[in-house]
């Protein structure tokens, strides 16, 4: 993920992005049900990319 963040830096996009995959937390699966795309899984992931976004970002205006 890493790498592709970098991939965006450097060719310029400021386009809007989505996690493909999120993780299932554990408080948000009852018993008997499969994990999905949920609440705390969503912000997790997209926390991730944008934290990855930005460090990629501080880095290349060095």
């Amino acid at each position: 993920m890493y790498e592709a963040m970098k991939a965006y830096y450097e060719i310029g996009f400021d386009g809007p992005m989505r996690p493909d995959h999120v993780p299932t937390m554990a408080t948000e699966v009852e018993a008997g049900q499969s994990g999905g795309y949920t609440v705390l899984g969503n912000l997790f992931a997209i926390g991730y990319m944008r934290g990855l976004a930005e460090s990629v970002a501080k880095e290349g205006s060095k």
